[in-house]
């Protein structure tokens, strides 16, 4: 969470440029590391993977920017963004507040 948080303090084209992303690079990309805790069966997981997207610049994982090239590695797919939505229905108070705010 660290991370993404130092991350939200700087501008889209300065994380892609400390990022060092380029074409043929962007397995590096922020959402390519979060990934992984979006798949997970674990609560706290997915509250991380939605604190995280919360604090990024959304063109850093919606596809919208000009900052990076922009492909699936970059830019969240159609299932991502309805287990995004599915946590509006869990039962876990915190995760539905999370995808609210």
């Amino acid at each position: 969470m660290g991370t993404c948080r130092c991350f939200s303090y700087l501008p889209p084209p300065k994380v892609v440029k400390q990022l060092g992303l380029r074409p043929g690079t962007i397995a590096i990309s922020p959402l390519n590391h979060l990934r992984p805790l979006l798949s997970s069966d674990d609560p706290n997981a997915a509250y991380t993977f939605l604190s995280c997207l919360s604090v990024l610049d959304p063109s850093l994982w919606t596809g919208s920017g000009m900052e990076l090239e922009h492909s699936e590695h970059t830019t969240l797919k159609e299932q991502e963004v309805k287990k995004i939505m599915m946590f509006l229905d869990s039962n876990d108070t915190t995760l539905r507040q999370k995808v609210k705010h």
